[in-house]
């Protein structure tokens, strides 16, 4: 089974990262990431400007 791509479809591409907390015994935390993007005739293309920055949320 397969999907194809064609100019204009709109995609979410999620990423995932984990990493073990000394703090939370070892526990993992996961942080997740998501950003939207649609395919063009030139190949995949951001919809808005990618966030070069970690944002700390307290």
């Amino acid at each position: 089974m397969g999907f194809e791509l064609k100019p204009s479809n709109l995609l979410s591409v999620e990423l995932f990262a984990y990493i073990k907390l000394s703090e939370w015994g070892g526990k993992k935390l996961r942080v997740a990431l998501e950003d939207d993007d649609v395919f063009t005739e030139r190949g995949v293309e951001w919809i808005y400007p990618i966030n070069p920055r970690l944002q700390l949320i307290k």
